[in-house]
């Protein structure tokens, strides 16, 4: 069988009030998140390059090794700002639901990479 067209709409039974708002909230969530990840990456590339020198500095990758973990704080608490904010649209039924499909298969697991239909 083939895969079944899939939206988060159909999913948790959503209105169209609750789609709109969702899918901006979405889209403000995915501006701010990029540019935390693009540190995370600069951060991971310079820990790389550190970490292969003739003659490591231990200190700076103990350092660079600091901020990255800071970096997936900070990501970590946008998620959770955001998933608030879901919740606050969402009703407790449909909260229920979104964190099964989290749990089940993660956002990233779903059709079309968990993104709003």
């Amino acid at each position: 069988m083939g895969r079944q067209c899939f939206s988060m709409k159909q999913a948790l039974g959503l209105t169209d009030k609750q789609d709109a708002r969702l899918r901006e909230l979405r889209q403000t969530h995915f501006q701010e998140a990029v540019a935390m990840r693009q540190e995370l990456f600069r951060l991971q590339g310079d820990l790389a390059k550190a970490s292969v020198e003739r003659k490591p500095d231990e200190q700076n990758i103990s350092e660079l090794s600091g901020m990255i973990g800071r970096q997936h704080e900070k990501l970590a608490l946008l998620q959770s700002r955001h998933l608030r904010a879901v919740a606050s649209i969402l009703d407790r039924k449909q909260v229920e639901t979104l964190l099964r499909m989290k749990e089940s298969r993660g956002m990233r697991g779903m059709p079309h990479g968990g993104r709003w239909q």
